[in-house]
């Protein structure tokens, strides 16, 4: 069972505008149409991680399932999270599962 909360905080940033922008950019560095959609929403998933910050309840417990032993760090743009290592990877695709709720709630289309 995640401790990774569902709930998801609203910012003031316009995703949509920020994903064209994106993509724009990607377009100009020559990158293909659907390369550059998909970096667009990479760096849209990153931007939203780094604006709405992992909730756990202790930095000594895991992030993904709430234990305390055999803990490793885990990636979390610019917030300390510990998990085990068998936690790591679904850890890692609840982050992104957040993150993809909150760019839709926010108005962007985001492909499963």
């Amino acid at each position: 069972m995640s401790v990774i909360r569902p709930s998801v905080k609203t910012t003031s940033v316009d995703y949509v505008s920020l994903h064209d922008r994106e993509i724009e950019k990607c377009l100009a560095e020559g990158l293909p149409q659907a390369r550059a959609a998909l970096m667009a929403m990479v760096r849209c998933k990153i931007e939203w991680i780094k604006r709405n910050p992992i909730p756990r309840p202790s930095p000594l417990e895991c992030a993904y399932c709430g234990k305390r032993k055999n803990l490793i760090p885990a990636p979390s743009l610019g917030q300390m999270v510990m998990v085990h290592d068998e936690c790591l990877v679904p850890f890692m695709a609840a982050v992104s599962d957040r993150a993809e709720m909150g760019l839709r709630e926010a108005g962007l289309e985001v492909e499963p």
